[in-house]
């Protein structure tokens, strides 16, 4: 944005005729500078520079000479010169507070914030230039990210000098939108627009007044999903037969394969945002209808909350969650859930992201309740970038894993520590297709008693593949494959009988509007 004041030839040239000269400037030095100025004037710069340097030959102690020539060298664009010749001047005549505005001006145009303060608040010694003053103090400050000493210049230069108004809440209202308060931001930007209608200053707050509409429509996002499913063994039963026989005796059916659909729909609303960080709540709606298998229908209410934080380095947040399922139409669980996370940038190379997964799972279903539990899952996770691509990367995981029951026998079958490792590979293939496939293996150790020393090994495979039809809409196909061997038995009758072996194989079709 054009500065204020001072590089204004016209005005400088009448101002600064009448300023008594208080240094020992020689006749000659006086008359060249005086020709300068009609020059300058007069539009002819290059014959006003030539005049000005005759002036500053003349007699090196002329400040207004320097001065002079500073004003002309920044109108034919060399602001560096300008800038020593306004040293200079200051140097020779420290009272000359328009060299010093002028030279802090200047100096912020160039970007020297921190040098501009100095000159800047000498020239608030002159009562004339201190509100011009006060607003490039606060515009400098501005610049070095010190925002609230940026505000109370901005409001002090507004009281010293109504004229100024315009150009001191353009620039608070930059501070409000960086600092996520966007109705302040929009106050602001239109009382820019009243105050100026038409001008350059106006010009810039309608745009910053575009993005704050745009970021307003951006706060609320939206999403819902249609899926169809084929699920191999619905309730995870044993793999033998005789322990498929034994599930459909406990719990009324065998390693039963079903397909179903999936309903899901859910939104979001940032609640604060600033330059760098977000805050957001959201809801979401699950529910899943079998063809056969209805009493295990699953419905799950989630209310979640975001923070994330973007740096330099990378990002760090957290994301909390609260759910509520209900089997068929009977409440069966409630899980919350946090999870803090930091993820560091390595520029070409990919990123690490650091994870801490806390769960807590209270069943409501009475016949459940030895199964209620505190999780822990510490973790690392590092991706490559493959070819270049930010699109085509491959990870490598690691996670830790503990499950803590309640006291008592019963529970503490259920207790484990698991170790997990991880990778995947994410591809962008051609007609806007992105593959996605990861595998896992998890180690897990269950209490020795009462679980008689039980050990699994778990395998999961995802494979899963994405494309966009429109831009809101997105279709997906996918698959998920669980084997689970263990070297747990038990006495069924007479035979032992492993009831935690199983295998589980599910496909699924899902077409998805995001908004």
């Amino acid at each position: 944005m054009r500065r204020v004041t001072c590089w204004v030839v016209v005005a400088v040239a009448v101002v600064l005729s009448a300023l008594p000269s208080e240094s020992r400037a020689s006749e000659r030095s006086k008359r060249l500078s005086a020709k300068g100025l009609v020059e300058l004037h007069g539009g002819r710069v290059e014959q006003a520079l030539q005049l000005f340097d005759e002036a500053v030959q003349a007699d090196p102690t002329d400040a207004l000479a320097w001065y002079y020539r500073a004003v002309t060298r920044n109108r034919a664009g060399n602001r560096d010169g300008a800038i020593a010749d306004l040293r200079k001047a200051l140097e020779l005549n420290p009272k000359l507070f328009d060299a010093a505005l002028d030279l802090g001006v200047a100096l912020v145009e160039k970007g020297d914030f921190q040098d501009a303060l100095t000159p800047l608040q000498h020239a608030r010694n002159s009562s004339e230039l201190e509100a011009q003053a006060l607003l490039y103090l606060g515009i400098a400050l501005f610049r070095l990210d010190r925002g609230p000493e940026a505000r109370s210049y901005f409001w002090a230069a507004m009281e010293k000098d109504p004229q100024l108004e315009a150009v001191a809440r353009y620039h608070l209202g930059i501070l409000d939108y960086r600092q996520g308060r966007w109705r302040s931001a929009r106050r602001e930007f239109l009382q820019v627009k009243e105050l100026k209608p038409g001008s350059p200053v106006a010009e810039q707050a309608e745009q910053f007044l575009t993005r704050l509409r745009q970021i307003e429509r951006e706060r609320w996002s939206a999403f819902g999903s249609l899926g169809l499913q084929y699920d191999s063994n619905v309730i995870l039963a044993p793999s033998s037969d005789f322990g498929a026989s034994f599930a459909k005796s406990d719990v009324g059916v065998t390693q039963q394969a079903d397909g179903r659909a999936t309903f899901q729909l859910g939104g979001s609303y940032q609640i604060a945002r600033t330059r760098s960080a977000q805050l957001a709540a959201g809801y979401e709606f699950y529910q899943s209808v079998h063809v056969e298998l209805r009493q295990f229908d699953l419905q799950d209410h989630r209310g979640q909350v975001l923070f994330s934080d973007r740096r330099g380095w990378g990002e760090w947040g957290g994301i909390g969650r609260y759910d509520y399922y209900l089997l068929d139409t009977d409440d069966f669980l409630r899980e919350g859930s946090l999870l803090p996370f930091v993820r560091i940038h390595e520029g070409d190379l990919g990123w690490t992201e650091l994870s801490f997964q806390l769960r807590r799972r209270d069943f409501l279903k009475p016949e459940f309740h030895i199964r209620d539990s505190t999780n822990y899952v510490p973790g690392v996770a590092q991706a490559f970038f493959l070819r270049g691509d930010r699109r085509r990367y491959l990870t490598l995981s690691y996670f830790f894993e503990v499950e803590d029951t309640k006291p008592g026998r019963a529970s503490r079958a259920f207790a484990y520590t698991a170790n997990q490792v991880g990778g995947g590979l994410t591809w962008a293939l051609p007609w806007s297709v992105e593959a996605q496939f990861d595998y896992a293996f998890r180690h897990k150790v269950y209490e020795p008693e009462p679980s008689q020393n039980r050990k699994d090994q778990e395998h999961r495979i995802i494979l899963l593949a994405r494309r966009p039809l429109t831009e809101h809409i997105l279709l997906a196909a996918g698959y998920f494959g669980q084997l689970n061997f263990s070297n747990s038995t038990q006495l069924i009758g007479l035979r032992q009988e492993k009831l935690f072996e199983y295998e589980r194989h599910i496909g699924s079709i899902t077409i998805e509007a995001r908004y």
